[in-house]
């Protein structure tokens, strides 16, 4: 079946309809994906060659967006709902966030128990770390 062939069933609705327009486009854009690959199939693969399916459709993204930055904390060893651990969570986690991304805010979400102890401790500061936010 050709596209110019397909047409939407009855009773979708307009999004829908409209969204059956785009499978031609689609279709091109996967074509274009299987030709590069096809392409570079006789020659050196390296880095650059961007033959998985993502990094393809990367390359085609002129985004302006910078990567994000993130960073892996490690576990505690203690009790993690004992008022002592709290406190040196928010301790640690503004001194990473300060060292990996100077001037953002740090930001700690916690389930229900540990919102309500991390609200006190933080309540009883009077320091910098009363800017933490804390997000249930």
């Amino acid at each position: 079946m050709s596209p110019t062939n397909m047409t939407a069933p009855v009773g979708l609705s307009e999004d829908t309809q409209r969204n059956t327009m785009l499978l031609p486009s689609v279709v091109r854009e996967e074509k274009e994906w299987l030709d590069h690959v096809s392409d570079h199939l006789t020659q050196e693969i390296n880095k650059e060659s961007g033959l998985s399916w993502a990094a393809f459709h990367a390359s085609k993204c002129h985004n302006s967006m910078l990567p994000s930055i993130n960073s892996m904390l490690p576990l505690f060893r203690d009790e993690a709902s004992s008022f002592a651990m709290l406190r040196h969570c928010l301790v640690v986690v503004q001194a990473a966030i300060h060292h990996v991304n100077p001037g953002q805010t740090p930001v700690i979400c916690v389930d229900q128990p540990l919102f309500a102890k991390l609200k006190q401790i933080q309540c009883g500061l009077s320091s910098p770390m009363q800017q933490v936010p804390v997000k249930n």
